[in-house]
């Protein structure tokens, strides 16, 4: 709290850990792509590797590239999640560049399987970044790690305590981030309204529709024209 005001918000994520590093071959070369979970899955591109950066003014190519990268690692990664035994689904991928702020250690921009992105560090994507730098031997217990989005916002992060998950290793991350209040929203509860108590739920029945095929539709059309305004027809 600062005079009376919030500040800033601290939390405790659940467990974060490294899966594995794999190898994809693009069109710029082979790039080793780090995978990790930190409540949702992340693959870390280097966006330098793919010709790119983590600024505004590449944002398009970012969200466009994030989906032939997935689709290479949909073949590249093979290792199973302790927690089903599976190989995980990458949902998002998150594109990290060297900080623009010598006070910064990091900077990212994650883009999910929609063609979405996150203006700000991302707290899950934060996590699984702590686990990954923690599996390299780059970043110990206790120490911060100061993570910056795209915007240059940016998070306090550090690993509270080491774990396991599934017999694999994994961390303990917290994050603390600031955020400021933009607008306010109000809602109206009005007595006399007909949805005053909610909207019940809906039970919709859909009937097949019969789709005429279009030569056969214009055919049926031609044969109502008279004769001198009829189109040839011309087979494709």
């Amino acid at each position: 709290m600062t005079n009376g005001h919030v500040a800033s918000v601290k939390l405790t994520n659940r467990p974060a850990y490294y899966l594995e590093t794999v190898t994809v071959d693009t069109s710029r070369g082979q790039v080793s792509v780090p995978i990790a979970y930190g409540g949702q899955w992340y693959a870390f591109v280097g966006a330098a590797a793919m010709g790119l950066a983590v600024e505004p003014r590449c944002v398009p190519e970012l969200v466009q590239v994030a989906g032939r990268v997935r689709a290479l690692l949909a073949q590249a990664v093979r290792r199973p999640d302790p927690r089903t035994n599976q190989p995980p689904r990458m949902e998002n991928i998150m594109w990290v560049d060297d900080p623009a702020d010598a006070r910064v250690d990091g900077r990212n921009m994650p883009v999910n399987r929609a063609g979405g992105f996150d203006r700000s560090p991302c707290g899950t994507g934060t996590s699984a970044r702590l686990a990954v730098l923690h599996a390299a031997g780059r970043l110990t217990v206790g120490e911060e790690y100061v993570n910056s989005g795209i915007l240059g916002t940016v998070y306090h992060a550090r690993i509270v305590e080491t774990t396991e998950v599934a017999g694999v290793a994994a961390v303990i991350p917290e994050i603390t981030g600031s955020a400021w209040l933009t607008g306010r929203s109000r809602a109206l509860d009005q007595s006399s309204g007909p949805t005053r108590s909610g909207i019940p739920p809906l039970s919709v029945t859909t009937r097949p529709v019969a789709r005429t095929p279009l030569r056969s539709a214009a055919v049926a059309r031609d044969r109502h024209r008279p004769r001198s305004h009829r189109h040839p027809t011309v087979d494709r």
